[in-house]
């Protein structure tokens, strides 16, 4: 046995192949990490109002001063972009969101919960959810429908028919689950929806209509699509904030516990 001080005062003994001894694995204590909700959604909400103003900021630059790029700066903050710093931030929100969907639905598969199916798949709908926003596949869905039919009006930005169709879907298929919820619950995930989808398809639509008259090289346009933006990151905090607290409600405390399956002297 080789003998090593991991930490001062303590003495780990490890086997020839590495391999805490027996007597330092029950001296190993768990670690806890401690995470304060508060704390989160104040980070997130900060790093969200930094990305508006310097989105602003940049808007403001490009249409009174007639510097379009700021030496390549300006599009690197643009809301209204894609593969740049917010658009990542906003695949993060919802990539973030899946994994709390995730494990609060592995949470209701352990307790044998009614409803895991309907947490489970909410996991999947906002990661993939998350890929679309950093590749921008809804983008796609407009091609083959502009090509087949001509659409103005709010519905210029054609995708959002689709995006309408599925939240008609979404919202029939989980209404029962919706209901399951506790009042506190039900307004928390309702105010995250509503804030989110006024964004991602309300502003949306007035900027397509908007769009369709004066086109899209203007200040006006620009300031719409910012507040899109805007909204569908803060509604995603608050649908962060909403399953954060949940979990605090109904999980806790979760643990981790790692093993393989090889066989191993313990």
């Amino acid at each position: 046995m080789a003998n090593y001080d991991t930490i001062p005062g303590a003495r780990v003994t490890y086997s020839a192949s590495g391999k805490p001894g027996a007597e330092s694995k029950a001296a190993l204590k768990p670690f806890c990490l401690k995470i304060s909700i508060n704390s989160v959604v104040s980070l997130l909400a900060i790093v969200t109002v930094a990305l508006i103003t310097l989105s602003l900021a940049g808007t403001c630059i490009k249409h009174f001063t007639g510097h379009d790029s700021g030496y390549g700066l300006l599009p690197k903050f643009n809301l209204d972009a894609e593969g740049n710093i917010p658009s990542f931030f906003s695949a993060l929100l919802l990539f973030f969101s899946g994994v709390l969907f995730l494990i609060i639905s592995m949470y209701k598969r352990a307790v044998k919960d009614a409803f895991t199916q309907q947490w489970s798949i909410l996991a999947f709908i906002f990661m993939y959810m998350a890929v679309d926003e950093a590749t921008e596949i809804h983008g796609l869905v407009m091609r083959p429908l502009n090509d087949m039919y001509s659409f103005s009006g709010v519905f210029h930005f054609s995708w959002v028919i689709i995006g309408i169709a599925l939240l008609l879907f979404v919202a029939a298929y989980f209404a029962r689950f919706f209901f399951s919820l506790t009042n506190t619950f039900r307004a928390r995930f309702m105010a995250a929806a509503i804030v989110y989808i006024c964004g991602l398809i309300g502003i949306e639509m007035v900027g397509g209509a908007y769009a369709e008259m004066y086109g899209e090289a203007n200040i006006t346009y620009e300031l719409l699509t910012t507040l899109e933006e805007s909204l569908e990151m803060a509604g995603m905090i608050l649908l962060i904030r909403a399953l954060l607290l949940y979990m605090q409600a109904y999980l806790s405390e979760i643990s981790v516990s790692l093993h393989s399956h090889t066989n191993e002297n313990r």
